[in-house]
């Protein structure tokens, strides 16, 4: 049992020497690795020093040359004088730029850092308290032409005349789209003369008596020529576009004549009286031919 133990702790022992022992190699190679590197800069920072050092005793050497060879040139050998050195000159204009040395050697990237956690999300809050319901709204739809006897539906024109008449477009519309209808409006007009007979024609015997007599209205107003009591001529008789004709007018033909116009509105009339005139009279039958043509 004793034995066992002793073991144990000898194993255990041995075990933290060992790791201490490579915990120990280990800090001696990063140790190694930094004097490494220390020394490496401490050489590179000499050499750079020293070759700074070694370029102004050249510059310096070469600043004594010059002033020997000038205290030479100034000495006169005959005289064995010694010229005294002139004020300095101007100075010299600045030399061209060196050449720009080579890019050094880029140092290691260093660690990355360790994201921060993020923070947990509040607790949601309380549902506010829900509003008044709203008034329903009006439905809508697609709009349709429905014949009313409503007032906002209807189109209305105050003192209708003739040329009132026409095509009138009825059209509704809304967001859903929109629907027209085409109407046709007629204006009726009662007839109304727009050529009238005079009140006494002259027609000349065995010639053709022809008397224009012209109404508008709609519908368009139907014109009827009467003798009163008398009917027209018999045979001898036209009636075209409200125009009479009477062939071969003889005395029996003289009297009064109407013309009459006729819609569903209404009527107008128009009197006239056919004379007939003889070859003899040259004077009535010349105004009675004027007034033909």
């Amino acid at each position: 049992m004793d034995t066992s133990v002793k073991e144990a702790k000898t194993r255990s022992t041995e075990k933290r020497l060992s790791d201490n022992l490579h915990k120990a190699n280990s800090i001696l190679s990063v140790f190694a690795i930094l004097m490494t590197i220390a020394l490496f800069v401490r050489i590179e920072t000499k050499t750079k020093v020293i070759d700074l050092q070694i370029q102004q005793i050249k510059d310096v050497l070469k600043v004594e040359e010059v002033t020997q060879a000038r205290v030479k040139e100034d000495v006169d050998i005959t005289s064995g004088k010694v010229c005294v050195a002139g004020p300095p000159g101007p100075k010299g204009i600045q030399g061209n730029r060196g050449k720009r040395g080579p890019k050094g050697t880029e140092g290691k990237k260093g660690t990355k850092g360790i994201m921060g956690t993020v923070g947990d999300a509040g607790a949601a809050g309380h549902p506010g308290h829900p509003g008044p319901k709203g008034e329903p709204g009006e439905s809508i739809s697609a709009p349709e032409l429905v014949n009313n006897g409503g007032q906002d539906n209807k189109l209305q024109i105050s003192t209708t005349g003739y040329n009132d008449s026409g095509s009138y477009v009825c059209k509704a519309a809304n967001v859903l789209g929109q629907v027209q209808k085409l109407v046709k409006l007629f204006v009726e007009v009662p007839p109304r003369f727009v050529e009238t007979p005079d009140r006494v024609i002259r027609v000349l015997v065995n010639t053709v008596a022809s008397i224009s007599c012209r109404a508008f209205g709609f519908p368009s107003p139907t014109i009827v020529w009467s003798r009163g009591l008398v009917s027209l001529p018999q045979g001898r008789t036209t009636i075209t576009n409200g125009t009479l004709n009477i062939s071969n007018f003889s005395p029996q033909d003289s009297g009064p004549y109407q013309c009459k116009a006729t819609n569903k509105l209404g009527s107008v009339s128009s009197l006239t009286t056919l004379n007939i005139v003889q070859p003899g009279d040259i004077f009535l039958t010349l105004s009675n031919n004027t007034r033909r043509k």
